[in-house]
């Protein structure tokens, strides 16, 4: 009976087992992409900032153009 319940117990420690290794495998599946993901965030927050400062560059130019036509009339 000790040997019944010892085989049941190594049985069940090994259903557990396998799926640690199969929740591990998930997660080393999904790793890439999230990496991924977070690298295209980081890339499009810093679009979202150079697309900014040349809106500001562009507006300065602009009054800029407009005081040397002032100063030049």
């Amino acid at each position: 009976m000790a040997g019944i319940t010892t085989i049941k117990a190594v049985k069940r420690k090994i259903q557990v087992l396998q799926q640690q290794a199969g929740d591990a495998e998930e997660r080393a599946e999904r790793l890439p992409r999230e990496l991924v993901e977070e690298e295209l965030d980081r890339a499009q927050e810093r679009l979202a900032t150079a697309l900014q400062k040349l809106e500001e560059a562009e507006k300065a130019a602009d009054e800029s153009d407009r005081g040397m036509k002032v100063i030049e009339n």
